[in-house]
C-alpha cells in the first residue's frame, strides 16, 4: 500500500488566486470545497451570508475579503506556501503535515471529532478484513487518509492493500466501475452516498484516535503584519458559532446550498455540537497532538509538531 511519505509542498497553483496583498486591509481565505460559491461552507460562511462577517472585518480595518474553494487540504497548503491566501480552513491532517514539513502557519481554531466513513457497493466487501488484496482510495493527505491508513494498520492489512488517491467526487464512479473496493469519505459526502444505496464497512467514530478535526490556520507572514488578528478571528469564530446555534434550520439550509449536500445528510454528519464557541478546546488540542504522533509514526510527517507552540496567541 502506498503511503503519503515525502508529501511535498508545491508552490504552484493553476487557479486565478490573487497574488497582491495590501497590508492588513486585505484578507484572503482558502477552504476545502467542491462548490465555488459566494461564501465559505462553514459557520463563518453562514455569518457572511447573514451580512455580519464583513462589518466585523471592516471594524478591524480589513476592507477587501476574498475566498477561494480548493479541492483538498494539500491545495490549501500549496496556496499558503505560495502566499496566495492568508488563512486556510482545512482538515487537521494536511495542516499538521504542512506545519511538520516547514509550512509557516499558526493555529487559530479547532473543531474536533470529525467522522469519516469507509464505503463500498452493496455487493462489495462487508468487512475491513475483506479488503485484503484489494484497492482502496481516498484523498491523499486528508483527514480521511489518516483514518484509512490507521484502520488498515489496526486490522493488520498494512501492505496488504493497494492505495490510490482520489478526491471524493470521483470516488462514486470508481466504486461503481469496480476500480476500487472501498472509499473513505468525509462527513457530509458520506451521508449522501449512503442515502444512494452504498453501504458503510466502518467509520472513524468506532476508532476515536482516528477521528479528524477541522482547523483554521493563518500564515506567519500575515500574522507578523497583523499581530492582533488572532483576537479578531476569535471574535468572528465565536459570533459564527452563536449564529449557527441561534438559527439551526437557516444554518443547515445555507450549509446545504454551500456544499451541495442534503440537509439531512449534514445534520447527521455535523450535529450542532460539532461547533463549539471555544476556539481551541482541550479535546481539539489533544486530537491534533494525536494526529501529529500518528503521522510521525507512519513516516508521513517529517517531524513532530509542538501544538502549543503552533497556537496563535
Amino acid at each position: 500500500m502506498a503511503t503519503l511519505a515525502g508529501l511535498a509542498l508545491s508552490v504552484s497553483l493553476t487557479s486565478a488566486l490573487a497574488t497582491d496583498k495590501a497590508a492588513s486591509s486585505v484578507l484572503r481565505v482558502g477552504y476545502v470545497g467542491f462548490e465555488k460559491g459566494a461564501h465559505t461552507s462553514g459557520v463563518e460562511g453562514f455569518l457572511d451570508f447573514r451580512g455580519e462577517l464583513r462589518p466585523l472585518l471592516e471594524k478591524a480595518g480589513i476592507k477587501d475579503f476574498t475566498i477561494v474553494a480548493l479541492p483538498n487540504g494539500t491545495n490549501v497548503n500549496e496556496a499558503l506556501a505560495s502566499d496566495q491566501i492568508d488563512i486556510g480552513l482545512l482538515g487537521d491532517t494536511p495542516a499538521v503535515i504542512g506545519r511538520a514539513n516547514g509550512l509557516k502557519t499558526r493555529l487559530l481554531n479547532i473543531q474536533p471529532d470529525l467522522n469519516a466513513w469507509l464505503i463500498a457497493k452493496v455487493d462489495g466487501p462487508k468487512t475491513v478484513e475483506e479488503l485484503r488484496g484489494k484497492t482502496v482510495a481516498t484523498a491523499q493527505g486528508s483527514y480521511m487518509s489518516k483514518y484509512l491508513l490507521g484502520l488498515l494498520k489496526e486490522a493488520g492489512l498494512e501492505g496488504e492493500t493497494t492505495f490510490v488517491s482520489l478526491i471524493p467526487p470521483d470516488g462514486k464512479a470508481a466504486l461503481e466501475r469496480g476500480d476500487i473496493a472501498a472509499f473513505a469519505y468525509p462527513a457530509g459526502f458520506a451521508q449522501d452516498i449512503l442515502a444512494e444505496g452504498f453501504v458503510a464497512i466502518d467509520d472513524a467514530g468506532k476508532h476515536p484516535s482516528l477521528l479528524g478535526a477541522e482547523v483554521a490556520v493563518v500564515s506567519d507572514n500575515y500574522l507578523s503584519n497583523n499581530p492582533d488578528f488572532p483576537k479578531i478571528w476569535s471574535e468572528i469564530y465565536q459570533a459564527s458559532v452563536k449564529a449557527a446555534h441561534a438559527e439551526p434550520d437557516a444554518f443547515y439550509a445555507f450549509f446545504s446550498e454551500a456544499t451541495g449536500y442534503k440537509v439531512e445528510s449534514l445534520k447527521a454528519a455535523y450535529p450542532l455540537s460539532h461547533w463549539r464557541e471555544e476556539s481551541l478546546p482541550l479535546s481539539g488540542l489533544e486530537q491534533v497532538r494525536a494526529t501529529s504522533s500518528f503521522l510521525l509514526d507512519q513516516g508521513i510527517a517529517s517531524d513532530a509538531v509542538d501544538v502549543e507552540a503552533w497556537v496563535a496567541r
